[in-house]
C-alpha cells in the first residue's frame, strides 16, 4: 500500500472524532435538498469534498487536528504544486500513482451559508455509527468527487480491512447511505433495504466490481 493510501486510510478513521455535530440542524440547512435516496446523499458527500477543499487550512478550520480535513486539502487528485496525483489501479489490483500537469482550480473562499451547509452534511455523515462505514463511505465519494466515475472498490477493501468481497463492499455502501437517511428522516429501519436496492441512475447498475 502507497504512503498516500495510508495516509487516507488514517484521515478517514479520525473523520469524526471531536465533533459537535448533534447541535447542527441539518433540516433547516438542507432544506428541500435533505436526501430521500442514496444518489441524493452521494451527491451531498461529493459536494462535501469540494467544500472542505475550498475551507481555510488547518489551522483556521473549525476541527484544527482531525482528519480528514488537513487531508481532504491535498488528497488523491488535488494539486500538488505544478502537478495532480490519481491513483490508479491495474488490472491485478495494484495502485499506481500517476501525476499530470494541471492548471490550478483556484479556491475561492466559503460564504457563510457554505460552512453551514458543509457542516450540516458532515454532521449527516455523523449518523453512521460504524467507524468502518464512515470511513468507507468518505473514500468512495472522496473518489467520486474527483471525478473518477467509479469507485475502486478493490482498493477501499483493502484501505477498510473489509473481509467480504469488493462487491459486497459496494452493496454495503448503498445499504449504509440508506440507513443514514432512514435516521435523518426518524424513519422506521426497514425502509433502508428499498431505498438501498432502488437507484435514480441507470449508469449506477453498471459499476465495474474491481
Amino acid at each position: 500500500m502507497s504512503l498516500l493510501a495510508l495516509e487516507l486510510m488514517k484521515a478517514a478513521e479520525m473523520m469524526r472524532e471531536n465533533t459537535a455535530s448533534s447541535t447542527i440542524p441539518i433540516d433547516e440547512v438542507l432544506g428541500s435538498d435533505m436526501p430521500t435516496s442514496v444518489e441524493e446523499a452521494e451527491g451531498l458527500l461529493i459536494e462535501a469534498h469540494d467544500l472542505w477543499w475550498r475551507s481555510p487550512g488547518q489551522s483556521a478550520r473549525p476541527y484544527a487536528g482531525d482528519g480528514p480535513w488537513h487531508l481532504a486539502q491535498s488528497e488523491v487528485g488535488d494539486v500538488k504544486g505544478d502537478y495532480s496525483i490519481t491513483l490508479l489501479e491495474n488490472e491485478a489490483g495494484k495502485l499506481l500513482e500517476t501525476r499530470k500537469v494541471d492548471s490550478r482550480r483556484p479556491r475561492t473562499p466559503l460564504r457563510s451559508h457554505e460552512v453551514d451547509r458543509r457542516d450540516a452534511i458532515m454532521a449527516m455523515v455523523d449518523l453512521i455509527e460504524v467507524p468502518m462505514d464512515r470511513k468507507m463511505v468518505w473514500l468512495a465519494t472522496q473518489q467520486l468527487a474527483k471525478g473518477e466515475g467509479r469507485v475502486p472498490w478493490t482498493a477501499i477493501k483493502r484501505w477498510t480491512g473489509y473481509k467480504r468481497s469488493a462487491r459486497r463492499l459496494a452493496g454495503r455502501y448503498r445499504e449504509v447511505l440508506a440507513a443514514m437517511i432512514c435516521t435523518l428522516h426518524g424513519w422506521p429501519t426497514r425502509r433502508a433495504r428499498e431505498i438501498a436496492n432502488k437507484t435514480t441512475n441507470p449508469m449506477a447498475e453498471r459499476e465495474q466490481w474491481r
